[in-house]
């Protein structure tokens, strides 16, 4: 009887990860990637579409200047400023970028928690030296980066789609060249 009782219980506690796993990550059936999600959305896809998801997720919406859409809403228990960066030629999203309210000391402290907790999600992580800047990977396509900016003193937390942000800084550089090339056009 207490083998059958531990045996449920074993199998119990597997159901229970495996389902809080399914929760927080999504793979993608045509190819068996992972998809990273920030509030449970996948950082991918059309920009509108991860506008009505962010709404639906009680973000407001403030405005969208240059290729990013700007919100405010509730993240780890904190409001914070959201900005989601998106490809302009392509609509497609690239990354999703969160600053915390907190300066100073609490800054410091929540920097410190938030590696504590991306290092049990995420296990492997890569330092930027010289900079204030962690970067987590997450398969091949995802990365997710802390970095404290000493200016402003506030802690950012990226979560990258590293094609989709490398097209977007591809069409960033071109506009800028065609923009020197005709300056004298305008």
């Amino acid at each position: 009887m207490k083998r059958l009782l531990l045996t449920f219980a074993i199998i119990l506690q597997g159901m229970t990860l495996a389902q809080s796993y399914a929760q927080s990550h999504t793979v993608n059936n045509t190819d068996g990637t992972e998809i990273l999600k920030f509030k449970n959305i996948p950082i991918k896809g059309n920009i509108k579409d991860f506008d009505l998801k962010m709404r639906d997720e009680n973000f407001i919406f403030i405005g969208n200047l240059y290729s990013t859409y700007n919100y405010i809403g509730m993240f780890y228990g904190r409001k914070v400023d959201a900005k989601v960066q998106y490809v302009p030629e392509t609509k497609q999203v690239s990354k999703v970028v969160v600053v915390f309210p907190e300066v100073g000391e609490e800054a410091n402290e929540l920097y410190e928690h938030l590696i504590k907790q991306l290092d049990k999600k995420y296990r492997t992580r890569q330092e930027n030296f010289g900079v204030d800047e962690l970067i987590w990977s997450y398969g091949r396509e995802y990365e997710i980066i802390l970095s404290k900016n000493h200016s402003s003193k506030k802690v950012f937390l990226n979560y990258t789609n590293k094609a989709k942000s490398e097209e977007r800084y591809y069409y960033q550089n071109k506009h800028t060249e065609w923009m020197t090339e005709h300056q004298n056009d305008l």
